[in-house]
């Protein structure tokens, strides 16, 4: 019987803790312009799993949402996901929309407080910020600057960090991305290879060495 026990213990352990990992954003999430296969979670989740780690994925990032479908269409997956990490990243279309700063605010807390309610540990909601999306071919047409884009960035940053949550800080790696001109076909979106810089960088933060 004990050794029963042993056996049903053992198989119950994987090589590494368990992730249920839920990404909530835009188009940067969802990875278009990109297969979705080549989008920063899915490549994320790959190289935590080739390192021996069990992890379950839902990307309910959408391309096009703003804060308040983030918050309305995408935040109830936390209810049926039951996610132990969860990335956010959201602002490009609320710019686009004209969504004023404070109402973008009053979302994003919005999306905070329904996280910090799921029980989700504090430090395990990162906060991801936009690629220089107005430096794109395509994006200059939106007569938007980068000023727009980083207070978009800092409102997302200080409720995320005001809730205990971590900011990823890849500002500089997608500032030399822009100026690589690293755009996917579609001259909007970063491409792959982004993505994949993307992941590679998220990885100590789900499993410090």
């Amino acid at each position: 019987m004990r050794a029963l026990l042993v056996v049903l213990l053992l198989a119950g352990c994987g090589s590494g803790p368990s992730i249920r990992y839920l990404a909530l954003g835009d188009s940067f999430t969802a990875g278009t312009g990109s297969l979705p296969a080549q989008a920063f979670p899915v490549r994320l989740t790959a190289a935590l799993r080739a390192r021996g780690h069990a992890i379950e994925l839902e990307n309910v990032a959408v391309n096009g949402s703003t804060s308040a479908d983030v918050l309305g269409l995408q935040v109830p997956a936390l209810a049926s996901f039951h996610p132990t990490w969860i990335t956010l990243a959201v602002g490009a279309n609320d710019i686009v929309r004209g969504v004023e700063p404070e109402a973008f605010r009053r979302n994003v807390q919005a999306i905070v407080a329904a996280i910090r309610r799921s029980g989700l540990p504090p430090d395990h909601l990162l906060g991801l910020p936009q690629p220089e999306w107005p430096r794109s071919p395509v994006g200059a047409r939106f007569a938007t600057g980068l000023d727009t884009l980083r207070r978009y960035d800092a409102i997302l940053r200080e409720e995320i960090e005001a809730a205990g949550g971590r900011w990823v800080a890849l500002e500089a790696l997608m500032t030399e991305e822009a100026a690589a001109g690293a755009w996917a076909g579609d001259g909007l979106h970063p491409d792959a290879a982004c993505h994949g810089a993307w992941a590679e960088a998220l990885v100590p933060l789900f499993a410090p060495r």
